[in-house]
């Protein structure tokens, strides 16, 4: 597992710049840890239907957004979460792709 700060490999921990993560081919995150907007930059067209849906580690349901914009830049308030690592999943007609991210 990779994400934004750390990654394990043979029991060593490397750190590797924070910003942006990829979410998939289509989609970049950021930035990643937020504090206030998260930033969901997607490859499919205006009009696209899609709904982004934001789980907590316990796998509570804590944001929902569906059709969030007519382009293909998103924004997320996640100022009023709680600090912590969350799990993003982003579905639309053909696609469904998680990922992660941390309020900071």
């Amino acid at each position: 597992m990779s994400y934004c700060g750390q990654r394990n490999l043979n029991q060593r921990f490397f750190y590797r710049d924070c910003g942006q993560q990829p979410v998939g081919n289509e989609f970049l995150l950021f930035p990643n840890p937020a504090s206030n907007k998260l930033f969901l930059q997607s490859g499919l067209k205006p009009g696209d239907l899609l709904q982004i849906l934001v789980f907590d580690v316990h796998g509570n349901l804590v944001m929902l957004q569906e059709n969030p914009a007519p382009n293909n830049m998103h924004v997320l308030e996640v100022g009023h979460l709680p600090k912590g690592v969350y799990i993003i999943q982003i579905k639309g007609r053909s696609l469904s792709l998680t990922g992660k991210f941390a309020v900071m």
